[in-house]
């Protein structure tokens, strides 16, 4: 009971700095004229300061710090995870007011994978339930395709209004319990603080928007659900379709609109409309309700997982 309580208490505290943190950085944003402008391939009418992903880096780096001092983390246990949100934070802020090249941002990308597969492990087989695909000769390749592919599909899905934050923040608290439930507290205390800070971020991303997470925001959420998958998939022996079910929305858009795009011919990996949830959701004022869709579609099956996986 104690745990829970503090817990809770650990939860609003981060929510609320993510809350007060947003706001002062938005008020830099627009001293700076840090806006994502509105274009015909975007989701929005107005410019809007794109500057929320930093504090939601800010806020998760700096918790996992202070767990590290208190003894609850290692920093070998650490390292990746405060790799990945300064990397992806720091370049997707320097891409959100300045813009980089898709070849540097993918470079980036590439190196982040690498590190996180190296220290993660890589994806060794694919237990279909009736039928198990070993890859022993290509784990760290897939691996290395995965966390990429994480990043950018997480970056392609932040397109509506709440649609990433609402995304992270229900899947980093089922994360959180699967890892409390298997006996990983430290990973299970970092997706804890995850949840927080979109909680927080959420505020400011609801129709109508006042602050977007950016690509800081949005690719860092990327590669850490990357980390969630592969540690499960490796530290406790969890099959990856579990992890990637939670994820199933995101998936199935991100792939299906993509391959569609690469056989018209087209440059796939540029910004468009063609996403299912950017079809379903036209204009802002749909936002709310195709976010709610989805969120309630993960929420189901999020549910539905964890029931299969802990049923006794």
């Amino acid at each position: 009971m104690q745990s829970i309580v503090v817990s809770i208490a650990g939860f609003s505290v981060l929510m609320l700095l993510t809350l007060v943190l947003t706001g002062w950085l938005r008020n830099i944003s627009i001293r700076n004229n840090w806006f994502d402008w509105p274009t015909h391939r975007g989701s929005h009418d107005d410019p809007i300061p794109n500057i929320g992903g930093i504090a939601m880096a800010i806020v998760v780096f700096s918790t996992i710090i202070i767990h590290v001092l208190l003894g609850n983390l290692t920093f070998i246990q650490a390292f990746v995870w405060l790799f990945v949100v300064s990397v992806l934070g720091i370049v997707g802020f320097m891409d959100d007011i300045n813009g980089l090249s898709t070849r540097l941002r993918i470079s980036v990308h590439m190196i982040v994978g690498v590190v996180v597969v190296y220290v993660c492990g890589g994806i060794n087989q694919l237990d279909l339930g009736f039928k198990i695909f070993e890859f022993e000769y290509i784990s760290f390749l897939l691996g290395l395709i995965w966390v990429v592919g994480f990043i950018n599909m997480y970056n392609f899905m932040d397109g509506i209004n709440g649609l990433a934050g609402s995304q992270a923040l229900i899947s980093a608290l089922i994360f959180a319990l699967w890892f409390h439930q298997f006996g990983q507290t430290g990973e299970s205390m970092i997706l804890l603080s995850i949840a927080a800070v979109s909680a927080g971020f959420l505020y400011w991303n609801v129709t109508p928007a006042r602050v977007f997470m950016g690509d800081s925001g949005s690719t860092m959420l990327g590669g850490l659900f990357a980390i969630v998958c592969l540690k499960l998939h490796n530290n406790v022996q969890l099959p990856i379709i579990f992890p990637a079910l939670i994820f199933t929305w995101f998936l199935l858009d991100t792939s299906v609109t993509l391959t569609k795009r690469f056989f018209k011919g087209e440059k796939f990996w540029q910004a468009h409309r063609q996403h299912f949830y950017q079809k379903l959701a036209p204009t802002p004022k749909d936002h709310i309700k195709v976010t709610g869709m989805i969120s309630l579609l993960t929420l189901i099956i999020s549910l539905i997982i964890t029931v299969v996986l802990f049923k006794q």
